[in-house]
């Protein structure tokens, strides 16, 4: 495992017969989209500044990120009634637009810029097939560990530089005492830092569990058609 200070070989490995066990193996195949390669590929994807700029435009606009600001604006605004935000739905859009400013400035710096400018490949990379805890190991590390676009071990640049560009710009629009200042900063930026491997522990495992349940749908399913057809009816008549 690769850890900052050392010189780490970025290994990838896949049983030789991956590909054909399963389609949905993340460390095989090919796709021509890069931001779909990357995800089955074991081997590092060049991305132009192009790809960046779509990659942290899209990552903005999501809806499930849109949806997560709103909601956490609404439950925020609505358990303190003395936010500094303001009450009612004024409140929830001052709260909305700090959040999603600081989402704008992370993904600029950390998404765009920064990566684009140091060649920085800023995916999250897999090891599906390693122990438990070398798994858990790495998601951790990459948090200040990271790879350059041509698989060259290098600093999480884009990350640190990213978290410390979020916390200056909080420092100048969220509002409320205590915001501001040297202290109120380096507290964001340790928990920020200390949050930051649950994304790529989430990237690392979720494939797995989700590839676990399609496959017990799938079955499901077949066995529901079965049913159905062995009655009279024909293929989805039990799921009606």
């Amino acid at each position: 495992m690769a850890v900052p200070g050392t010189a780490p070989t970025l290994r990838r490995t896949c049983p030789e017969n991956a590909c054909s066990m399963t389609q949905t193996v993340m460390c095989c195949g090919t796709a021509p989209s890069p931001f779909v390669q990357y995800l089955k590929s074991p081997l590092a994807v060049p991305l132009t500044w192009k790809n960046n700029l779509r990659s942290a435009f899209i990552n903005i606009i999501d809806p499930f990120n849109l949806l997560t600001i709103a909601g956490d604006s609404a439950v925020g605004v609505a358990t303190n009634s003395h936010s500094p935000y303001g009450p009612g739905f004024t409140g929830i859009s001052k709260y909305a637009g700090v959040s999603l400013t600081e989402d704008l400035t992370g993904e600029f710096f950390g998404t765009f810029l920064v990566p684009s400018l140091i060649h920085q490949d800023v995916h999250y990379h897999r090891e599906p097939f390693m122990p438990i805890k070398h798994r858990i190991l790495h998601a951790i590390v990459q948090v200040v560990w990271s790879q350059s676009v041509t698989g060259r071990p290098m600093p999480n640049y884009a990350n640190i530089v990213g978290g410390i560009a979020t916390a200056v710009v909080s420092n100048t629009f969220v509002p409320g005492p205590g915001r501001q200042g040297f202290n109120s900063t380096a507290q964001r930026l340790a928990i920020a830092y200390a949050t930051s491997p649950s994304g790529n522990l989430i990237e690392e495992f979720v494939p797995d569990i989700a590839s676990r349940i399609n496959l017990r749908v799938v079955i499901f399913q077949r066995i529901l058609n079965t049913v159905a057809i062995e009655e009279g009816g024909g293929p989805g008549v039990a799921g009606q």
